[in-house]
């Protein structure tokens, strides 16, 4: 009984990190490059440029963090940003200190609430909470961004990071007695990286990760340049989401460890991308329906793959398949950072 109350503190905590994801804080771009007198280049490379830093710098300093320290870095988060620009704080260096704050918490809370799920689980417990938690988070990402939007028809931005400040804050005072839960260490073997395989498959299996975070952070934007209904592509997110959910239990229902089979998914996942990315420039002329299904299929096989592929390309070696599946989640927090700095290319080159 008590692990079954664990597992749903977990994930309340895994969705308080919902609003500091990127894709989420790309409702916030339009203003921040108004209110900042930033460029939206300048905006982009600093997000990239401090996530790869944080990463590195988490990695090779092995950094442990548990529930109440993430979401005291998630706290101040809120209130330096807010605050920060109340003073007038330079904003390029205002922009760093966010960013740097803003990977920490949220990174290190979302590691420490995995790895928590796999400690208290089992056998096919352990499935079926990690689909529950996953499916409640991209439901969230996706949906979220468009509540936000509207928020910020009547209030102002630092009002919800206040707001976001104090429920962090708070939430860290009555999780104490979780302090025990932490993250793994954040720790990639680099000479992981080196392995064609494992770049290979992570390029395309964070492919939906990548598009769809830049996409979200320069939304308004896109949405502008392009003609879209932004309306109507908030009414998408919610289908969207149910077809993710359907597509994910699809493709791992269909699974099974056998090389043919993850070849094919690979080239559903690299089909769907492309069709992404038409969908979005011709999503006049198609409507949504493309899009939609597009990104469920997308998101539902990066699910899946990002999970298993690994048994594929390193069964034999079981030390292997876990370490690359470690890595292949460390490096995940990277899809993030690299979405917004490519999708800004996209929108430059098809001008």
């Amino acid at each position: 009984m008590k692990k079954h109350i664990d597992f749903w503190i977990i994930v309340g905590l895994y969705l308080l990190t919902v609003p500091t994801n990127v894709m989420c804080l790309g409702a916030f771009t339009e203003q921040w490059l108004e209110e900042f007198s930033i460029s939206r280049q300048a905006l982009t490379s600093i997000y990239g440029i401090v996530t790869l830093l944080v990463f590195i710098s988490l990695n090779v300093f092995r950094w442990r963090c548990g529930i109440c320290a993430s979401l005291r870095w998630l706290s101040a988060t809120c209130f330096v940003w807010v605050l920060g620009a109340r003073v007038g704080i330079f904003q390029g260096w205002l922009c760093i200190v966010f960013f740097i704050f803003q990977y920490v918490g949220q990174g290190l809370m979302v590691a420490a609430c995995r790895t928590w799920v796999l400690k208290i689980s089992d056998g096919t417990v352990y499935g079926k909470r990690v689909g529950i938690l996953e499916a409640l988070g991209t439901m969230m990402v996706f949906i979220y961004p468009f509540f936000e939007l509207e928020w910020l028809h009547y209030f102002c931005w630092d009002s919800l990071f206040l707001w976001l400040g104090f429920i962090y804050g708070f939430v860290a005072i009555f999780v104490k007695r979780y302090d025990h839960w932490q993250g793994t260490e954040n720790t990639v073997k680099f000479r992981d990286l080196y392995d064609i395989r494992f770049i290979f498959s992570n390029m395309v299996i964070y492919s939906p990760v990548v598009l769809t975070s830049g996409l979200f952070f320069h939304l308004e934007f896109f949405c502008y340049r392009w003609g879209i209904d932004l309306a109507q592509l908030g009414r998408c997110a919610f289908t969207q989401v149910l077809g993710i959910i359907l597509f994910q239990w699809i493709f791992g229902f269909c699974w099974k460890n056998k090389k043919w089979i993850a070849e094919l998914y690979i080239v559903l996942l690299i089909i769907s991308q492309v069709t992404f990315i038409l969908s979005l420039v011709y999503f006049s002329r198609l409507g949504s329906g493309m899009y939609v299904l597009s990104g469920a299929v997308g998101w539902g096989l990066f699910g899946v793959l990002v999970n298993v592929i690994w048994k594929v390309l390193y069964g034999k070696h079981k030390e292997k398949v876990y370490h690359h599946l470690k890595a292949s989640v460390n490096v995940g927090f990277l899809a993030n950072a690299v979405g917004p700095a490519l999708f800004y290319v996209l929108l430059i080159s098809l001008k």
